[in-house]
């Protein structure tokens, strides 16, 4: 395994960073790092011994040249020569010639998702740097079994080979090879690389096609809400309280996530302030116009009395802010009603509520802008996944059909005209 350089910082750094703190060499190629020239270390293992040694060196590329000598020699013993980039004093950074610094993958991989995290970089969404760190957490582990430590060490041939141990379907197998390029973007951005060895692979096969969404039939929600009726009481209790949840709980849950489309983490912790008379909102335009579904009656009065039984968020307050746990509890008490309501044709899911909000929309006419706008997509999302639902597109290939079937001579048994085309280019 290749060697892991690091400067730790001492109590007189001139940059002012804390006694005994580290920072690697991606830390200092950020805007606003301030610049010190406390000695570089190695770490790692070399003839089964693991250790830390000091380069005794200030500028990256004179430790990098003393780490790998020791990578080659595979020992920590013996004394290194390397000449310093300068002879007088620490070393000035504009005097150096330019290098495309030799950054490990460990390194790059710290740097993309610290980039993720900062609020002044993509500060992204806890589930999605959750899902960065678990790709690229396996991006290290192939790494570590190729023997690579150093980010230019990959090539078009082994990201492909990495793509084939994929266990994923074809469409997280697409969305898992567009965060590893995403990684490889940025490395290059930031000039670690010359060229991503990402950038020239395709997706799995099959990811390319459309996925229809698979909403409820009406006989499901029927067995999904008659088994709701069938779920018997569950005692719950922590450090925080007891209590209990039965199936209207979960009747309630899955109504209000049919009647307006909502993601399971909104209906969690859906608070009755969204609930004005029948109209429910949804999100803010960016146009700064709300959005509001409308509620029947009997859903509307059956919100307000969870809000007088267990306050605003009527579905519960949550002491995490862990989304994932919040989901998860509602995911568990719908998995049970799915037990009870099966079998069903396809895995079911706390999502297809949301598409059965867009089916029964657009069996009911609704235009799909609509049905786009009020799920927060767009209007060719909409007639791509839920083509087989969009009324018109049926009436309309009816109409084709109704028109050049009819001009099709019936065919005589035991021979006759053959048939005509059904349709011919004008």
């Amino acid at each position: 395994m290749g060697l892991n350089l690091y400067r730790r910082h001492q109590s007189d750094c001139a940059g002012g960073h804390p006694n005994r703190s580290r920072s690697y060499q991606t830390d200092e190629l950020r805007r606003g790092w301030k610049k010190c020239f406390c000695t570089i270390q190695a770490a790692g293992t070399l003839a089964g011994e693991f250790r830390r040694r000091s380069t005794d060196k200030h500028a990256w590329e004179d430790a990098q040249a003393i780490a790998t000598v020791w990578e080659q020699t595979g020992t920590w013993s013996g004394a290194v020569s390397i000449a310093p980039t300068s002879t007088s004093g620490p070393p000035r950074e504009e005097h150096l010639e330019p290098q495309v610094p030799r950054i490990t993958v460990a390194e790059a991989i710290r740097a993309y998702l610290a980039e993720h995290e900062s609020p002044n970089g993509r500060n992204s969404a806890p589930n999605t740097v959750k899902k960065y760190r678990e790709t690229l957490a396996q991006v290290q582990r192939f790494a570590e079994a190729k023997g690579y430590t150093r980010l230019e060490q990959w090539t078009t041939a082994d990201v492909l080979e990495f793509r084939a141990t994929w266990l994923d379907c074809p469409l997280s197998g697409a969305k898992k090879l567009e965060r590893i390029k995403s990684f490889f973007e940025f490395c290059l951005m930031n000039e670690w690389i010359t060229k991503s060895p990402a950038a020239a692979v395709k997706p799995p096969k099959g990811a390319q096609r459309i996925k229809h969404k698979s909403p409820y039939t009406d006989d499901e929600l029927q067995r999904i809400f008659g088994a709701c009726g069938r779920l018997e009481s569950t005692a719950w209790g922590n450090r925080y309280g007891s209590g209990a949840w039965t199936g209207e709980d979960v009747a309630d849950f899955i109504a209000v996530s049919i009647y307006t489309g909502l993601r399971i983490s909104d209906v969690a912790t859906f608070n009755i302030n969204r609930l004005q008379s029948n109209n429910c909102f949804l999100f803010m335009h960016k146009t700064k116009k709300e959005l509001f579904t409308w509620l029947p009656d009997w859903l509307r009065d059956r919100l307000e009395q969870r809000a007088h039984k267990h306050g605003p968020y009527i579905f519960g307050g949550h002491v995490t802010e862990d989304m994932n746990v919040v989901t998860d509890t509602w995911r568990r008490k719908i998995q049970k009603v799915f037990r009870l309501a099966g079998p069903f044709e396809e895995k079911p899911t706390p999502h297809r509520f949301r598409h059965t909000f867009v089916r029964i929309l657009l069996q009911n006419d609704v235009d799909p802008k609509d049905v786009a706008e009020l799920i927060g997509d767009t209007e060719e999302m909409v007639r791509k996944h839920y083509v087989r639902w969009v009324p018109e597109r049926q009436q309309r290939l009816t109409s084709i059909l109704q028109e050049k079937l009819n001009s099709v001579p019936r065919p005589r048994v035991g021979g006759g005209p053959k048939l005509a085309v059904i349709a011919k280019r004008a």
